[in-house]
C-alpha cells in the first residue's frame, strides 16, 4: 500500500499514572488507531467495509481474543503477560496486511510504556 500513514503517538505526560491497566488500555487504543489508519484506506479487509463502532467491535474481539490467545487475564494483566498480548497483535496486525513499520512504530510506542512498569 502506497499512502502515507498517520502513527499512533502517545504523549507519556498526558497518560497519568502507569499501572498494568493503564497499559492494557493503551494497547486497545493503539491498536484500534493503526487498524482505523489502515481501514480508511482500504476497505478489502478481513471484514469488509465497516463503519466506525463496527471496527471498534472487531478491534475489541481481536484484543481480548489476543489476551486469551496468551494465556492472560485482560482484568488483571500482568507486565510479562501484556509483553506476550503486544507480540500477538503485532503478528495479526501483519497478517492483515498492517504496513510493517506501522506496526514497528506502535510496537516501540507501547513498549515504552509496557517497559517503565515494575517487574511482575
Amino acid at each position: 500500500m502506497n499512502y502515507p500513514h498517520h502513527l499512533w503517538d502517545c504523549d507519556p505526560a498526558t497518560v497519568g499514572p502507569l499501572n498494568p491497566i493503564t497499559v492494557r488500555d493503551l494497547i486497545v487504543d493503539c491498536f484500534y488507531e493503526a487498524q482505523k489508519e489502515i481501514y480508511s484506506h482500504d476497505r478489502k479487509k478481513p471484514h469488509g467495509k465497516m463503519d466506525d463502532d463496527n471496527l471498534k467491535k472487531v478491534v475489541w474481539g481481536a484484543v481480548h481474543l489476543a489476551f486469551d490467545q496468551s494465556g492472560v487475564n485482560f482484568c488483571h494483566p500482568t507486565k510479562e503477560g501484556l509483553r506476550k498480548v503486544v507480540g500477538l497483535l503485532a503478528s495479526k496486525a501483519l497478517s492483515w496486511e498492517t504496513p510493517s513499520e506501522v506496526v514497528a512504530h506502535n510496537m516501540a510506542q507501547i513498549m515504552k510504556f509496557l517497559e517503565s512498569l515494575p517487574n511482575d
